[in-house]
């Protein structure tokens, strides 16, 4: 193999490139809507959790098959954390209708993606997925994602929880 073709070779995207590009464009989408609608892209992006099931249900996915909210949450936790993306996930509950969702160890916070993009107002889109699990259990109520808190390896969000009557 040429230098050159062993150059294209390392230039095919991984997992690692994917996740870091799907970031991106979620975190420049976001950045988008605040320049040109202020807090806008809090209820944004908080509303697209009512969608998120339906399409990883479709996809087959698991993480929304569970019987409860705890279960949920416990099955979510398992499933991210000692990943190759995140070291540890905390996912509790910390009030009546409110979670704490934190990331440590983020492979993608790690590589540098928080510290480029200078995320301030934004919502990591995992923290989206944990909205999206809490929503799922109850269709009726709402779910508000508070912006997260980036650090140079992880995040943490606070999750609103509303249930309607």
């Amino acid at each position: 193999m040429t230098e050159i073709e062993l150059e294209k070779v390392e230039q095919k995207m991984n997992m690692k490139d994917l996740a870091n590009l799907l970031h991106s464009a979620l975190f420049s989408l976001e950045r988008a809507i605040q320049e040109t609608n202020s807090r806008t892209s809090m209820v944004i992006t908080s509303h697209s959790c009512k969608f998120l099931d339906k399409i990883e249900e479709k996809k087959g996915s698991k993480l929304f098959s569970s019987k409860s909210i705890e279960e949920a949450i416990k099955n979510f936790v398992e499933f991210t954390s000692g990943s190759d993306f995140f070291e540890h996930v905390e996912f509790k509950k910390i009030g009546d209708e409110e979670y704490l969702f934190k990331i440590d160890g983020c492979m993608l916070a790690k590589s540098g993606v928080h510290d480029t993009l200078d995320p301030k107002n934004d919502i990591c889109p995992i923290a989206l997925v944990a909205g999206a699990i809490l929503k799922h259990d109850n269709p009726s109520s709402d779910v508000i994602v508070e912006p997260s808190k980036f650090t140079d390896t992880g995040i943490e969000n606070i999750i609103h929880f509303v249930m309607y009557k």
